[in-house]
């Protein structure tokens, strides 16, 4: 949105990398777009909600959370593993709310848009927090999508089908919340990078605006969790109020989308007029 234009052309004979880049300056150094991530794992954990918890969430936002066939709303919790980045390796958690925009009829497609090209949905996920563990990625997120970002120290783990995870408060060195279990084994994988691919929302400065990442990346999704999560009841940070207010405390994803090998670029974001 802010970025200044650059013609780079593509060095590496990989068409995924093949996209015009633009650079944006930081308070912490410039920033290409798209930022390339050459290298990551990831872990989508998908909750049912009580609708009514989203829509109160979502308050004085231009978006408005998705109603699936069950009356229900859902949220994304997602564990990312950055190994190798322009901005460096680092680790971030995303809580967002699945939703669309406010101006917009409720899509009459939800569930299947997840197999569709990104490009192509009608939603998204409004990022409600968004966890990182260094100051170039604190910066990034905030000065380029006005992301909810913090620095904090997050671990996670994904081998297999054995997944663990934990963010830290960054004010009590205590966690926030944590995850551990097994993904289930009623799934399937496949290699399709724009059914990998999502839209995240934000808003900023005052308007709504819409982030397309796309992935290209070998992927599983599987049905249950055999973890609940736990959120630390000592922790007074917004993100564990944001995790109990959604009804997530001791709960069970319906589902799990994971990659333990994939690359990704984030692209800038798009207002929605």
């Amino acid at each position: 949105m802010n970025a200044k234009k650059e013609n780079t052309a593509n060095k590496k004979g990989d068409s995924f990398w093949d996209v015009e880049r633009s650079v944006f300056k930081t308070s912490k150094g410039d920033i290409k777009l798209p930022i390339f991530y050459q290298d990551f794992s990831y872990t989508h954990f998908l909750y049912w909600i009580d609708f009514d918890r989203a829509v109160k969430k979502l308050a004085g936002t231009d978006f408005k959370a998705c109603k699936f066939i069950h009356g229900k709303g859902a949220v994304m919790l997602t564990f990312f593993e950055y190994r190798q980045s322009e901005i460096g390796p680092y680790n971030e958690v995303s809580l967002a709310v699945v939703s669309y925009p406010s101006k917009n009829k409720q899509p009459a497609l939800i569930m299947p848009q997840l197999f569709m090209d990104a490009k192509k949905w009608t939603m998204g996920a409004y990022v409600l927090n968004l966890p990182v563990t260094t100051e170039i990625a604190l910066a990034g997120g905030r000065e380029i999508y006005n992301y909810p970002k913090f620095v904090t120290d997050i671990s996670c783990s994904l081998k297999g089908k054995k997944f663990s995870g934990t963010v830290m408060d960054p004010d009590i060195d205590r966690p926030i919340f944590s995850v551990d279990g097994k993904i289930g084994f009623l799934g399937w994988g496949i290699k399709l990078w724009h059914a990998a691919s999502f839209i995240s929302y934000t808003m900023y400065k005052g308007k709504p605006n819409r982030v397309l990442t796309e992935v290209d990346a070998r992927y599983r999704m599987n049905l249950g969790f055999s973890g609940r999560l736990q959120v630390n009841p000592e922790s007074r940070h917004s993100m564990a109020q944001n995790l109990l207010d959604l009804g997530l405390q001791g709960k069970k994803p319906f589902a799990a989308i994971s990659s333990e090998k994939g690359r990704m670029m984030l692209n800038d974001g798009i207002l929605i007029e």
